[in-house]
């Protein structure tokens, strides 16, 4: 699984850079997915990339493209392994303003 995965890795992170919507959407599904069925070695170092093309997702239009990018966020820090944890504690300290924002967001979902 993770060969497979790694040859798809680059194609999935450019369109959740610059896919559409519904593009975005699959993707984030997909990686939710198969973050719970790779090793926990890999699952980390895919989360340690993810991270960073996850947080712009956070102040999407689409309702539903915030719930599920906050909810694979959710998934990609529980997925870190803690030789990983330092690194990625600097990766997402940009992401909480924007958290803070979403505490009012209109979907009760996504404040949660």
């Amino acid at each position: 699984k993770a060969k497979k995965v790694d040859a798809f890795l680059p194609s999935m992170m450019k369109i959740l850079e610059a896919g559409s919507e519904d593009e975005k959407l699959k993707i984030i599904v997909v990686f939710r997915n198969i973050l719970g069925q790779l090793k926990k070695a890999k699952a980390s170092s895919i989360a340690m990339m993810l991270v960073g093309k996850v947080l712009p997702l956070f102040d999407s239009e689409c309702s539903q493209l915030r719930e599920l990018s906050l909810l694979l966020f959710r998934d990609l820090l529980k997925a870190v392994l803690s030789r990983d944890e330092k690194k990625m504690r600097r990766n997402i300290q940009s992401a909480l303003v924007p958290l803070l924002f979403r505490l009012n967001d209109h979907l009760p979902s996504v404040a949660k």
